[in-house]
């Protein structure tokens, strides 16, 4: 029987990933590192800061220090507390609310710093979440299973008790291979990004259509 859902926040509770993209974008420009390449910060979201840098690094055979890392997550940030915005999506609330009233726990697990994914859910999700895991909170973050595995513990529930509400293949994965049931929703990639996940939904009216089919 399923007792939780577990949702990321950036691009599955709030339309975020725009202004991630811009400030990384903005950010790897001034080092002149490359970021051309058609979705790539979105196949990326999931990652904390220092894997995505050293991702870039990488693919680019850049050698980057750590002292310019440091920095390039400094402008990083800088550039998104100007541009971002709270944008929560159409349908979200209703999901929460409904998925309340049946008495299902839920939790949020975000690649995000901890301070960034708790101000928000606090200020915009007061009172809906049980649970709140990010990128700050475990060793190793997504795509390894531990954020969902973190999130179980402290749920105190089995992995067949939940199920995960992803958007992106690196969450997706991180799901899937802490043993959990994981839905996608196309809201930053294509169903083609995405066919791990159990189910795939176009939006989040067909998500919630299919939950209150279940709950």
């Amino acid at each position: 029987m399923i007792k939780a859902i577990i949702f990321d926040m950036d691009g599955v509770l709030i339309s975020s990933m725009q202004y991630h993209v811009a400030s990384w974008k903005q950010a790897f420009e001034k080092f002149n590192i490359p970021t051309e390449e058609k979705d790539l910060f979105y196949l990326l979201e999931g990652l904390s800061y220092k894997e995505t840098i050293n991702f870039l690094a990488k693919k680019n055979n850049i050698d980057i220090s750590e002292e310019d890392k440091l920095e390039i997550y400094k402008v990083k940030k800088e550039v998104l507390e100007h541009k971002f915005q709270i944008n929560i999506y159409d349908g979200v609330m209703e999901i929460l609310n409904y998925l309340k009233e049946k008495g299902l726990a839920l939790a949020v697990v975000s690649g995000a710093h901890g301070e960034f994914v708790r101000n928000i859910t606090s200020t915009f999700f007061k009172d809906f979440f049980d649970i709140v895991v990010s990128g700050t909170d475990v060793e190793h973050g997504k795509p390894a299973p531990d954020p969902y595995l973190k999130a179980i513990k402290d749920l105190g529930i089995e992995k067949d008790e939940a199920i995960v509400i992803e958007n992106a293949p690196i969450g997706i994965t991180s799901g899937k291979s802490a043993g959990l049931k994981v839905f996608a929703l196309e809201t930053t990639l294509k169903k083609e990004y995405l066919q791990d996940a159990d189910k795939v939904f176009k939006d989040h009216k067909e998500l919630f259509s299919y939950l209150s089919q279940l709950f």
